[in-house]
């Protein structure tokens, strides 16, 4: 039976060299374990071999590094966008308290205005102005239901801006001081010279039309009203002079002056009732 005897002396090599390398590690493990001069071999072999461990582990920690690297800029900039989305609402708030800051002090100035031509004052906000070219009319959001009536007088508080001219039951139409329908009594707080102001049209300019080179009225001068038949309260600041200019050919002088109230600032008013005004309007 040679097959079977050459299969026997394989099987029999086989755990022989099993045996050996069995023997053969036990040996290095107690000649490790007992001899110091393998352990500093194998501390120096440690030293050789750290450079080559970190070349072969180099690849996947770049990997990883690059990962960590991709998702924490992913990150940042999901955060960034998320900031600045929060900023622009905060710079939007703040710039509207702003806003609403002005708009109260606007408003207290108006209504610490009232008390010196007026025994009662409402104020009302600006929703539109007229489309016509030289008109001056604005929409207010104050109408029949707030009191408002016809000829009803609205200042700011710097001066006279104008009258009502129309009233509905929420809103109400009035005509500035500058429209040329426009026609106010005024007189030089100097001088006392009496005269009339008058709508140009113009955006910031009126007139002071029919005065003779004999009136007393200078550039600068301040123009209040007069009282005079009985729609606006006397006294209060409507127009100051700007230019005077006497033509020897001209009859009457050329007088330009400026609103004192801010015609095209802000969209407060004030609605008042004049002293000895009833709240229809009727004189007391």
């Amino acid at each position: 039976m040679p097959g079977f005897g050459a299969y026997s002396r394989k099987k029999l090599a086989r755990w022989l060299q099993l045996a050996f390398y069995v023997v053969l590690s036990i040996t290095l493990m107690v000649t490790n374990y007992r001899s110091p001069r393998l352990r500093a071999l194998r501390s120096g072999l440690n030293v050789i071999a750290l450079p080559l461990r970190f070349i072969a582990a180099f690849p996947e920690e770049a990997f990883q590094d690059s990962a960590r690297y991709l998702e924490l800029n992913a990150s940042l900039q999901r955060n960034n966008r998320i900031l600045r989305a929060q900023d622009l609402r905060l710079r939007a708030r703040v710039e509207r308290y702003r806003a609403l800051e002005a708009e109260n002090a606007h408003l207290r100035k108006l209504l610490g205005a009232a008390p010196r031509v007026a025994d009662r004052a409402v104020a009302a906000t600006i929703l539109a102005n007229g489309s016509a070219p030289f008109s001056r009319i604005i929409t207010l959001n104050r109408g029949a239901a707030d009191g408002i009536y016809v000829r009803q007088p609205v200042i700011d508080d710097h001066g006279l801006m104008g009258q009502v001219l129309e009233v509905s039951r929420y809103s109400s139409q009035a005509i500035l001081i500058t429209d040329p329908n426009q026609a106010i009594p005024v007189e030089d707080l100097r001088s006392g010279q009496r005269a009339i102001v008058m709508g140009t049209g113009a955006a910031n300019r009126v007139n002071v039309p029919y005065l003779t080179p004999s009136a007393d009225i200078r550039p600068g001068d301040l123009l209040i009203s007069s009282g005079l038949g009985g729609v606006f309260p006397p006294g209060y600041p409507v127009a100051r002079v700007m230019t005077v200019r006497n033509s020897p050919n001209e009859a009457f002088l050329k007088i330009s002056a400026r609103p004192a109230a801010h015609i095209n600032r802000g969209r407060q008013v004030l609605l008042i009732w004049p002293k000895g005004v009833s709240t229809t309007g009727a004189r007391r």
